[in-house]
């Protein structure tokens, strides 16, 4: 049976997820976390491609990538091909060290990109492993903080930072807790008539009489991030619900991250 193809961004980013066979912790000591790294750097040379962001748990990774998606398939397959043989040479064993193929999923606006950036450098955090982001040592988040770039590029971090009047508000953006559900170790598949069939409950909700323009405009954002947070509609979907433009759409979403 074919593959399934993989969906397209419209803006060609993606957030990709890659773990051990049946959930194995293979990146659980150091030296397994250092080693795939540099797999990654060098796999990362000679393609024009941005990094945003990355996180190395025990028994999986996190990356956040703009460019084509045929580049980062080559990036990811060069990446864990190259790891497990390394790995199973020093750990003395044979087979597939990879779950399946990498997973993936479509980041299609400013909105989404955001909440990626900060879910992927929560992740050590949500697994007890460190109190702080910045004390794990195992992702992107220390490019931002301490501007030593490895992985990221000085172009990638500028244009995230760009999102944020200082980097106080940027790392204060990692302690909001969003309620988006992100590509995960067992993430389900949507169903996209039961994201409209949702989204219409919500805006049912939120048709209450409003006595201000300020309580009108108030009442519709609340509205946008909450179809936002429990569906997986995309901007241009909720402007056609809406009847409103997409970058009022973004504008909004984008207010509500702050």
């Amino acid at each position: 049976m074919p593959r399934e193809a993989r969906k397209k961004s419209c803006t060609n980013k993606y957030h990709i997820m890659t773990r051990g066979i049946n959930k194995a912790p293979i990146f659980n000591s150091n030296l397994e976390k250092y080693v795939y790294l540099n797999f990654f750097k060098e796999a990362l040379k000679n393609i024009q491609i941005n990094v945003y962001a990355y996180c190395i748990m025990p028994n999986h990774a996190h990356f956040l990538f703009e460019g084509d998606l045929n580049d980062i398939s080559r990036i990811m397959k060069k990446t864990n091909q190259n790891f497990a043989m390394s790995y199973n040479r020093r750990h003395k064993r044979i087979g597939h060290l990879f779950q399946d193929r990498y997973k993936s999923e479509c980041i299609e606006d400013d909105y989404y990109f955001l909440s990626v950036i900060r879910y992927i450098h929560n992740n050590p955090l949500v697994a007890r492993l460190e109190k702080h982001i910045c004390s794990y040592r195992w992702s992107s988040i220390n490019e931002y903080e301490w501007s030593a770039l490895d992985i990221l590029t000085e172009s990638s971090i500028n244009n995230v930072m760009s999102n944020f009047k200082s980097h106080h508000d940027f790392m204060n953006f990692h302690e909001v807790k969003g309620s988006i559900q992100h590509l995960d170790i067992d993430q389900p598949v949507k169903n996209m008539h039961y994201d409209y069939t949702k989204a219409n409950e919500i805006l049912n909700c939120f048709t209450l009489p409003t006595k201000t323009m300020r309580d009108y405009i108030n009442l519709r954002n609340h509205a946008i991030k909450t179809i936002k947070d429990e569906t997986a509609l995309r901007n241009c979907d909720i402007s056609k619900m809406l009847r409103l433009s997409e970058a009022t759409i973004s504008t909004s979403l984008k207010n509500s991250l702050m």
